[in-house]
């Protein structure tokens, strides 16, 4: 018999008679336990549950009698080993893309909204600038106006001043 030397347990090729209606291949393919490792691997999974059992039963009860056992003991620390799979490059890849896509539809109102306000006030800016040149135009041109409306009048109290002088004087000249 040939002894398999993998890892976990032997397995060791059974070799009873040989049946006749089996060729060579066929025999060399079935692998089965004898009798003696059988009945050792159940003993050894026996144990096996049976100890399983009294450390948890241990722990139950550690865990009942005092709440710091684990610090009264030394208990070791469990890793715990996720089943999760680990994605690749190119689904970690795909979900940035996917939340750097959701944050721009998620702010690209609010984007459009600060666009919208700083075109307005860019807007009112350039069109305050305007106004204020207007009335700066304005109070000139009312400057200018009242200084027309005042020279208009000193010339006409001028024109009348000097028209009822004329007159004044023709009157004295044919008076006499």
């Amino acid at each position: 018999t040939e002894v398999n030397r993998g890892k976990g347990k032997v397995l060791k090729k059974s070799s009873p008679e040989k049946p006749e209606n089996l060729d060579e291949n066929e025999e060399d393919r079935d692998v089965k336990l004898s009798g003696a490792d059988e009945a050792k691997a159940k003993k050894e999974g026996a144990k096996a549950e049976e100890q399983k059992q009294a450390d948890t039963d241990k722990e139950i009860k550690g865990k009942k009698r005092t709440p710091n056992a684990a610090d009264v003991t030394g208990k070791k620390s469990v890793k715990t080993f996720s089943l999760i799979p680990v994605p690749s490059f190119r689904d970690q890849d795909l979900q940035r893309i996917k939340i750097l896509q959701n944050d721009m539809v998620k702010y690209r109102p609010i984007q459009i909204t600060r666009e919208k306000i700083l075109k307005a006030s860019l807007h009112y800016e350039k069109t305050y600038k305007i106004s204020i040149e207007l009335q700066q135009q304005k109070a000139t041109a009312m400057v200018d106006y009242n200084k027309l409306v005042e020279s208009n009048k000193a010339e006409v109290a001028d024109v009348r001043r000097r028209s009822k002088a004329q007159l004044s004087k023709a009157k004295t000249h044919w008076q006499r």
